[in-house]
């Protein structure tokens, strides 16, 4: 597993599975929060599966499935305040990475400029240029 550090406090990688879970608590991640639909994995890495193990490594545990090219508008600030909440840095995950470092460029929005969001996403290898115009119209 790959951790693609965005901000100290944001970070993206691809799967995540059980045998992982004390090393991301141990490298100091206090949330692990799921961007993968259930139906993209087997049964054994379904959220359901996976909540129990996490909050024994003592992760909190958290869903915000994207379906691919498919973001429901309420995740944004679904994120937002689960970055609010969140007793630490959180690790997001999906297939690769890339729905998750998504995910949180749209929810800092407005609160950085657009040049500086994409930058810190191209920095770790998500290149996501193509979300500029969306970028710039939620920071209105």
């Amino acid at each position: 597993m790959k951790i693609h550090r965005i901000t100290p406090d944001f970070a993206v990688s691809g799967q995540c599975a059980p045998e992982d879970f004390s090393k991301i608590a141990a490298w100091g991640f206090t949330t692990l929060l799921c961007n993968r639909p259930d139906r993209e994995n087997p049964v054994t890495l379904q959220a359901s599966r996976l909540r129990a193990p996490a909050e024994t490594a003592g992760l909190r545990f958290e869903m915000l499935p994207i379906i691919p090219g498919s973001l429901p508008p309420g995740h944004i600030t679904d994120l937002q305040r689960l970055r609010q909440e969140s007793a630490g840095p959180i690790l997001a995950y999906c297939a690769s990475g890339m729905r998750s470092a998504l995910l949180w460029a749209l929810s800092e929005a407005g609160s950085r400029p657009t040049d500086h969001i994409l930058r810190d996403t191209a920095a770790v290898g998500f290149v996501l240029e193509s979300l500029r115009p969306q970028l710039d119209a939620l920071s209105g």
